[in-house]
C-alpha cells in the first residue's frame, strides 16, 4: 500500500513558482543565479523550478518569454495553464510527481484514481475579459452594466484592481464610485463594458487600493480585515496545521495541547467565518467574539429547522 501520509503543501514553493511565472509574463529576463538571489534560495532550487517551465526560451544564462507568448492576448494564454498548474502541482504535492503528466495531458485514463477538478467556470465573453485586463493594466477607471444576484441590472462606475478566482467562479475586485466601497462583481455578469473617460479616484487612492487588495482571501471583500481566534481540535487539527486556508495562521497560545490548536483567521465578512466554522463542526469553536458566536447558533438553528 502507498503511504501517502506525508501529502502536504508546500505553500513557499508554490508562491515562489507563482512569482517567477508573473515575472516572465510581464516581460522579465533573468539568469538562475539572479532568480536565486532574488527569491533567497539555492540556485539548484530555480533549477528545478525553470525546469518546469518550458515555455522558457535561454539566450546565454538569461531565461526569457519568447515575444510570441507577450503578444498573446489575455484569455489566450489560457491555453498555456495546463503547463503551469502542473508545475504548481508539481511543487504542491510531489509525492505524485510520476503521475502529473498524465493528470494533466489526458485525465480521462486516469479518473481509475484521482477524482479532481480544477472546476474554473467558463467565461461568457472572452473581449470583455481581456478588456479588464488591459483596463488594470493601465490602471483606468471602468463603466459597465452589471446584474446582480435579483436579476436587476444597474451601471457601475469603478476602479477595477484584480481579477480572481475563488471557488471555481471569476471575480472582479474593484472600487465602487457610487457607494464609495471595494466590492466584487461576477466577471460572467458584467455587460456594455467601457473605459472611463475620467478615473474615478487619483493616482494615491489608485496606489492604496492595490496595496489594500493584496491581502485579499475571498470574494468577500471589505474596507477593513478582521480577525476572529478559532480553537481547533480532534479530526481538524491536521488540516489547519497544514494552513490548508490562506486566511489561516497558527497562534502560540499558553493553553495549546495536543488535543486543540488555536489559529488567527483574517476575513472581511461574517460569512465566510461561518461558513468555516460550518465545516467543521463540531471540532471548530470561535473564541472570544460573542457576536459571531451568536449568527453561529442562528445559523445552525435555521438550518435544524428545515431538516
Amino acid at each position: 500500500m502507498i503511504d501517502i501520509s506525508g501529502i502536504g503543501y508546500d505553500s513557499s514553493a508554490n508562491d515562489r513558482l507563482e512569482a517567477i511565472v508573473a515575472f516572465f509574463w510581464k516581460g522579465g529576463r533573468a539568469t538562475a543565479g539572479e532568480l536565486a538571489n532574488r527569491f533567497g534560495v539555492t540556485r539548484r532550487t530555480i533549477n528545478n523550478d525553470l525546469a518546469k517551465l518550458h515555455f522558457l526560451e535561454k539566450e546565454g544564462w538569461t531565461y526569457y518569454l519568447p515575444t510570441s507568448y507577450l503578444q498573446l492576448q489575455p484569455y489566450e494564454k489560457a491555453a498555456m495553464s495546463g503547463a503551469m498548474m502542473m508545475a504548481m502541482f508539481d511543487k504542491a504535492v510531489p509525492s505524485l510527481r510520476s503521475h502529473i503528466e498524465t493528470l494533466f495531458v489526458d485525465p480521462p485514463k486516469n479518473r481509475d484514481i484521482f477524482l479532481f477538478d480544477f472546476a474554473f467556470e467558463p467565461i461568457k465573453n472572452e473581449k470583455t475579459l481581456a478588456t479588464l485586463v488591459s483596463i488594470i493594466q493601465e490602471r483606468r477607471g471602468a463603466q459597465f452594466d452589471y446584474i446582480n444576484k435579483q436579476g436587476e441590472e444597474k451601471v457601475h462606475h469603478t476602479f477595477p484592481v484584480k481579477i480572481a478566482n475563488f471557488n471555481g467562479y471569476w471575480y472582479l475586485l474593484a472600487y465602487d464610485a457610487q457607494s464609495d466601497k471595494i466590492k466584487s462583481y461576477r466577471v460572467n455578469a458584467v455587460e456594455n463594458l467601457e473605459t472611463m473617460q475620467e478615473d474615478p479616484i487619483d493616482e494615491a487612492q489608485k496606489d492604496s487600493l492595490h496595496k489594500h487588495l493584496k491581502s485579499a482571501v475571498s470574494s468577500w471583500i471589505g474596507d477593513e480585515i478582521k480577525h476572529v481566534t478559532l480553537k481547533v481540535e480532534g479530526e481538524a487539527i491536521p488540516y489547519f496545521k497544514r494552513k490548508s486556508y490562506d486566511m489561516i495562521h497558527l497562534l502560540d497560545e499558553e493553553g495549546e495541547t495536543d488535543d486543540a490548536i488555536y489559529v488567527d483567521a483574517a476575513y472581511f465578512n461574517d460569512i465566510e467565518i461561518l461558513r468555516l466554522v460550518s465545516k467543521w463542526l463540531p471540532y471548530v469553536k470561535i473564541v472570544g467574539n460573542d457576536a459571531l458566536r451568536q449568527k453561529m447558533r442562528e445559523r445552525l438553528e435555521a438550518g435544524l429547522e428545515r431538516i
